[in-house]
């Protein structure tokens, strides 16, 4: 089913230590996710997915932060950011199914762990 408040935290501090990143805050937020300079937030209704789709979502939110860390505005979901995404998901074992990037993220049902 969903993935653990615990298990996001060890991926978040995965990541940040594979990218060489300073370990952010974590929190789960009522509505949407975001990545500020010093934290991620990701969605709770996320969590309550499927738990590849909650691992997706925070690789999407850490994304953010190694484009920060590079000097590259990554407010826009573009194909620099969605290539860094996909990098990360592959490194952790998210794999992203038939996604083109159409929107922010993909459909819950083309992300496999």
């Amino acid at each position: 089913m969903g993935m653990s408040r615990d298990d996001a935290l060890a991926l978040v501090s995965l990541i940040a230590e594979s990218e060489n990143l300073p370990l952010p805050r974590f929190r789960l937020s009522p509505r949407q996710g975001h990545a500020r300079n010093t934290s991620i937030s990701v969605p709770r209704w996320a969590f309550a997915k499927h738990e590849a789709f909650a691992m997706y979502y925070v690789c999407h939110e850490m994304a953010h932060l190694v484009e920060r860390k590079n000097g590259i505005s990554s407010f826009h979901h573009g194909d620099h950011f969605k290539s860094t995404e996909q990098r990360i998901c592959l490194k952790f074992g998210v794999t992203i199914k038939g996604y083109k990037n159409n929107g922010p993220y993909p459909r819950v049902d083309q992300v496999a762990y």
